[in-house]
């Protein structure tokens, strides 16, 4: 069911560790200490009706200060089912699921309120020079790159780019959710979007005063380097790889890439002269 650890975050001078599980028919994730070993946020039993796929749990994270987080879930059904109750979730405003949650905490316990909503599997999140950039897995098509801002409603399961595993269409009309935000950008068709985080300096420099952001593709074994001015993305050059990329950090012009099968990659950007 691709349960396990999603993230492990700091809060409050402890850590903390995003754990997807199942246990006794009920499907669902919790926020476990790591210091004492107990549960410090529970999360609800997804639908039992529903087919439930784990993987699909979130788990990128952001640092806001010392006691806060920002921390995305999703809405996890099976690729291969239409699963309306638990996508639903996503735009319930009660509910946790389909969300980025802002997680404070509070002498020993933790709270969680719903920060944004609308979102189907947002596995990655970053704040690149001060802007909040989350990426998420569309269905058969429509990965996103979004800005994140507080009480937006990124418009799952209402709208996508793309369409269900079975071809059934999804609205891509963005006018009929109300007050729902449009991606920076989607990928149509997917790339397996994993991770964002910033380019390298001097392709950064190169293209300034222009922002870049750094996305990674499981699905395409590359690295996306997007160009935008806050509000499209103008261009994007593709680095490929032998391997599927997990996650990245680029410091500098020095890379680390996470493969899911073969390890790490270490390298360095140079300019071409």
């Amino acid at each position: 069911d691709s349960g396990g650890i999603k993230a492990i975050f700091p809060l409050g001078g402890k850590n903390f560790a995003y754990i997807a599980y199942s246990d006794a028919g009920c499907s669902s994730a919790r926020i476990y200490d790591l210091s004492s070993d107990k549960i410090a946020l529970q999360l609800p039993c997804l639908p039992e009706d529903d087919p439930i796929d784990l993987a699909g749990v979130g788990g990128g994270w952001v640092k806001l200060n010392d006691n806060e987080v920002l921390l995305t879930t999703g809405t996890p059904t099976m690729s291969a089912h239409v699963s309306k109750e638990t996508n639903m979730l996503a735009q319930n405003d009660i509910s946790l699921w389909g969300k980025i949650i802002r997680v404070s905490i509070s002498g020993e316990a933790l709270n969680a309120t719903v920060y944004t909503k609308g979102h189907r599997n947002p596995q990655g999140m970053a704040r690149i020079d001060g802007v909040i950039y989350a990426v998420e897995h569309g269905p058969r098509g429509g990965d996103e790159i979004n800005i994140v801002s507080a009480g937006s409603n990124y418009g799952w399961p209402l709208h996508s780019f793309g369409s269900e595993y079975d071809l059934t269409p999804i609205n891509s009309d963005l006018s009929k959710v109300k007050g729902a935000t449009e991606p920076l950008f989607s990928f149509v068709p997917s790339i397996g979007i994993s991770y964002v985080g910033t380019c390298p300096s001097s392709y950064k420099k190169y293209y300034y005063p222009n922002s870049c952001i750094a996305v990674s593709s499981m699905r395409n074994n590359a690295i996306f380097f997007m160009v935008h001015d806050g509000t499209r993305i103008m261009f994007y050059e593709r680095m490929d790889f032998q391997s599927r990329i997990r996650k990245f950090k680029i410091s500098g012009d020095n890379l680390i890439a996470a493969t899911d099968f073969e390890g790490l990659i270490i390298g360095k950007f140079y300019l071409l002269e």
